[in-house]
């Protein structure tokens, strides 16, 4: 093979890019060194053993050799250089992964688990918050006189113009307020004492002879006096029969009070025990209310029962059961000895024993008060006091022993 020799002269271009070439070649094989060492120190070493590497032998430079070729050298095709890499940017990253945002959560309300009703007894209780508006309504006539015989069906509320239910209609008596003035001055001083009185009661005692079963007999009457009675006129009345151990038999109230005119019987049956009560208005003749009340062997009506109380030794600090009914109650009166006073009256200063009988406060009255009796500290046990304290503006009702007759 024949060889020529280039001089010197035609190195220039040639020798030059052999020379880029070379960097290139050495530059990259650098860069693919630091890239192979950082790949090995980044990936987990293994446990076993690795065989030993090769060392990468650059590729030996070009000599300014030149073969044989023909004659017509071709022009190199140029190659496209690859497009440089862009490093990606943390949002690059994550975008891709990401795709499509998903959709909205849709929120389902979670139901209220219903409370279990809780089981009720046959003895329970239940209450019940209501609205009821109480009326309370007097009917009169055209002489001022009361109307009692009136039925539910001939009542109509209205309210705002639009009637209203009645859920429930009952007859009772309520308590009446007065307002009283009174004159001191001198011109009335003489007459003050009639005009503080507000009445007189006459109690009286008797045994009864003429009936088949000896007994006693009870009657007191009741009137209203003095600037009281213009106001409020009271004639009252009553009358007991009583058997020798004090037990009722029957009673009768013949009360005129105010416009307020009734008549009422009570009979006392100790054998079936019942007690049968009848009121009737005398101005209607009407049947005002009867009723039945069970009541124990012997039971006392209210002035028996006071009759009663003087037959018991009480001393103060002591207390009893009574059973007293006045027909349309039975109830057991609790009796309290509380302490010893003297007390003067028209007839003179008498040492006594107070007591209070509970009979108000919704035993067997309703109406709020106190009663108190005084009876003397001797063997007589005479009833000199009896005090009734009213919480209304009537204030105390006080009666005083004004002269005791003997028959």
């Amino acid at each position: 093979m024949s060889t020529r020799k280039v001089g010197t002269s035609g190195l220039g271009k040639q020798g030059v890019t052999v020379a880029l070439t070379l960097v290139f070649v050495l530059v990259s094989l650098i860069s693919s060194a630091f890239a192979l060492t950082g790949t090995q120190d980044s990936r987990p070493r293994r446990s076993t053993a690795m065989a030993p590497q090769t060392a990468t032998t650059p590729a030996p430079a070009r000599t300014n050799q030149i073969v044989n070729r023909p004659s017509a050298t071709p022009t190199p095709t140029p190659r496209p250089s690859p497009a440089a890499k862009v490093a990606p940017t943390p949002v690059d990253r994550i975008a891709p992964s990401l795709g499509e945002p998903p959709p909205l959560p849709v929120l389902k309300p979670k139901p209220t688990p219903t409370p279990e009703e809780p089981e009720i007894d046959e003895g329970s209780t239940i209450v019940v918050n209501t609205e009821l508006v109480t009326l309370n309504v007097r009917v009169i006539d055209r002489n001022n006189r009361p109307i009692d015989n009136l039925r539910q069906n001939e009542f109509h509320v209205f309210e705002d113009g639009l009637p209203q239910p009645i859920e429930t209609f009952t007859r009772e008596e309520v308590p009446i307020s007065y307002g009283l003035a009174v004159d001191t001055s001198g011109s009335l001083r003489a007459q003050l004492q009639s005009v503080i009185d507000a009445g007189k009661a006459k109690l009286s005692w008797e045994a009864n002879p003429h009936s088949a079963r000896p007994g006693w007999d009870v009657k007191l009457h009741l009137e209203s006096t003095g600037l009281v009675s213009r106001l409020f006129k009271v004639d009252d009345n009553y009358s007991a029969s009583l058997n020798q151990e004090l037990c009722a038999l029957n009673t009768q109230l013949k009360a005129q009070e105010g416009s307020r005119h009734r008549e009422t019987q009570v009979t006392f049956d100790a054998g079936t025990r019942k007690a049968s009560y009848l009121e009737r208005d005398t101005d209607t003749h009407s049947v005002v209310l009867a009723k039945e009340t069970e009541i124990p062997a012997c039971v006392h009506d209210v002035v028996g029962g006071l009759y009663h109380l003087r037959t018991l030794n009480v001393e103060p600090g002591q207390s009893v059961q009574v059973p007293v009914s006045d027909g349309k109650k039975s109830v057991s009166a609790r009796i309290e000895a509380q302490r010893r006073e003297s007390v003067k009256t028209p007839t003179g200063t008498y040492p006594t024993i107070r007591y209070e009988i509970f009979l108000f406060n919704n035993v067997l009255y309703r109406r709020p008060a106190h009663l108190y009796v005084w009876l003397t500290d001797d063997r007589r046990r005479l009833p000199v006091q009896i005090q009734v304290k009213l919480t209304f503006t009537i204030g105390t009702i006080t009666f005083l022993l004004e002269k005791e007759e003997k028959t």
